[in-house]
């Protein structure tokens, strides 16, 4: 059952293309009434995806760019984001109180502008904002489109944040394909588990504590035969995360990218011969290479550059090449992510990945989640300390792992949180975990949130 071409689902109402296209003309006419014109930009932090999905759509019709982002982020930091942008318009959260319309002036729009800044997630450091013009955004949906396989009257379900570049994508891709789109807004297992029943929804991105939250939800049951692809990324899939979605009949796709490429530049489906850190073969127009055990990405759907008050294009880059964060090989054509670089621990001159693990704690008994961090050490320089949520004592999870896990990759403190700390696009937040490490409480009797635990290294 095919859905109508570029119908958009929002909770009861459905908009038609026609529909869809005469709220975007009068919204046209509120965004030139504020005086939002060529070359400016306009921000707005607002929870409405609807309000989001149509000022994307009408903004670059007037010359102008969008800056979604996080409302619930805290004002200063939004403020830092703002300036950092040189943003001119601050729209505000409800569309319902923009002045009333005017006659726009005719603009053609050029894909070589900016028509994009999504901010990083942060989940690593202080966020920026990213640059992306309509050319990289048409290059980056052309790739997903053509992987994924969208055709017109496929339906994509979309429960990332629009301030997110998983959450944007799919509008562009559902555009590029003439599908349609199903607004279930900020992520809700029980709102996402029922639009998957009330709508023949073919596609859906997920982070990995969303797909676990609905395995958990549904008893691990399949999803409607009508998903075709339940794509998985912002964050590393666990081996026996995907054993159980695929135990359950999930159709999960592995993917990687990052708002510096306009989300995916490779995905693949996951089946009995992956394992974990495995992505696929990136896309066709992305050149990628191995520098320094780092990946680097250079082709049409890179940024111009990060954010700066002039939006100058090139911070960032070097020779067209962008360096990513991640640490990476090549089994034979296929790109093997090995987790952050820049989260890489030295223990005893050992290279620890964090991500390899977090990957097998997620086979450990009561444990949730999990995320492993390091802590100064004055003999080996760094230890292991594992932050984890879940029903298990930090006793046990020490044996677990001392069980498992030999020399310094075994974590040698641990800490349990009642809920892991999450940024606005549902990623785990690396900073405020290294926070919490580096307060000095961890592996010690602390009133501060959560149970620690200490064990002594051997």
């Amino acid at each position: 059952m095919n859905t109508a071409p570029g119908a958009v689902f929002t909770g009861a109402a459905v908009l038609g293309q026609e529909e869809l296209e005469r709220r975007i003309q009068r919204l046209m006419g509120q965004l030139a009434a504020t005086g939002v014109g060529p070359g400016s930009v306009a921000a707005v932090a607002t929870d409405d995806p609807l309000y989001t999905l149509e000022l994307f759509h009408s903004l670059p019709r007037l010359g102008a760019a969008l800056y979604p982002l996080d409302p619930a982020q805290p004002p200063a930091r939004r403020d830092r984001l703002l300036a950092q942008a040189g943003v001119e318009h601050l729209l505000p959260a409800d569309p319902e109180q923009l002045p009333d319309a005017i006659e726009p002036p005719p603009h053609r729009y050029d894909p070589e502008s900016l028509r994009l800044i999504i901010a990083t997630s942060g989940s690593g450091g202080a966020p920026r904002g990213v640059m992306l013009t309509g050319r990289a955004l048409s290059a980056a949906t052309d790739g997903a489109v053509s992987c994924l396989g969208l055709v017109a009257g496929d339906l994509w379900l979309v429960c990332l944040p629009l301030f997110h570049i998983g959450g944007i994508a799919p509008v562009l891709r559902a555009e590029c394909a003439g599908a349609g789109l199903v607004l279930t807004g900020r992520f809700d297992a029980v709102r996402v588990w029922d639009a998957l029943h009330r709508h023949p929804v073919t596609h859906i991105s997920l982070v990995p504590p969303m797909l676990t939250r609905l395995l958990d939800l549904s008893g691990d049951q399949p999803p409607p035969a009508t998903l075709r692809v339940a794509l998985v990324g912002g964050a590393g899939l666990s081996g026996h995360l995907a054993e159980r979605a695929c135990a359950a009949r999930w159709p999960v796709w592995v993917s990687y990218g990052m708002s510096e490429t306009g989300a995916l530049i490779a995905a693949r489906p996951v089946g009995a011969a992956w394992r974990a850190g495995r992505v696929g073969v990136p896309f066709p127009s992305v050149e990628c290479a191995i520098a320094d055990g780092r990946i680097r990405l250079r082709g049409p759907m890179l940024m111009a550059g990060y954010a700066n008050p002039e939006r100058c294009p090139g911070d960032g880059l070097a020779a067209g090449w962008f360096t990513t964060g991640d640490a990476g090989v090549f089994d034979s054509d296929e790109l093997v992510v090995r987790g952050r670089a820049d989260e890489v621990l030295v223990s005893g001159g050992e290279n620890i990945h964090p991500e390899e693990i977090e990957s097998l704690l997620a086979e450990c008994p009561g444990v949730s989640e999990a995320a492993a961090a390091g802590a100064a050490d004055p003999v080996w320089g760094r230890r292991v300390v594992l932050i984890y949520s879940g029903t298990a004592e930090p006793w046990a999870v020490e044996r677990w792992c001392r069980e498992r896990l030999a020399g310094a990759w075994r974590p040698r403190a641990f800490l349990r949180l009642d809920a892991m700390p999450r940024t606005g696009s549902g990623k785990l937040d690396r900073a405020a975990l290294q926070h919490l490490v580096e307060d000095g409480s961890a592996g010690r009797n602390s009133d501060a949130p959560g149970e620690r635990y200490g064990a002594a290294r051997p």
